[in-house]
């Protein structure tokens, strides 16, 4: 997936930084309701958290998503392959993520250009 094989380092976890375990903790509290999979999800960011040091909310969408369809060390390769090969998110997960911005407008154009019913019901 992605290719993400099972030889790819996974991360140990290692999130020393209160502030950004603030924000898993927020984000992970609106993101689900139930304490085992807001703990999940926090535990697979503070996995993630050493490859960038930095952190956006679309990183937890993303790990959410994974959550969803891959067991824990699966979501962590791809989120790890995600996150270092640049074809795919290159600067998303910082705190002034331009390049997440910019492609989300790109996005908002295209569904308001192609599909106007969808982008009506969006705003």
């Amino acid at each position: 997936l992605c290719g993400a094989a099972n030889g790819d380092a996974v991360a140990s976890g290692v999130c020393n930084d209160e502030a950004a375990f603030r924000i898993f903790l927020r984000d992970a509290e609106r993101t689900f309701k139930h304490p085992e999979h807001q703990q999940r999800m926090i535990n697979l960011l503070k996995r993630v958290w050493p490859e960038n040091r930095d952190y956006h909310q679309g990183l937890g969408y993303i790990t959410s998503l994974f959550m969803l369809l891959f067991d824990d060390d699966t979501a962590v390769r791809m989120l790890l392959k995600i996150t270092r090969d640049e074809r795919y998110t290159p600067g998303y997960w910082l705190a002034a993520p331009d390049a997440y911005v910019r492609d989300a407008m790109v996005f908002q154009r295209l569904v308001q250009e192609r599909y106007p019913e969808v982008h009506a019901l969006l705003t």
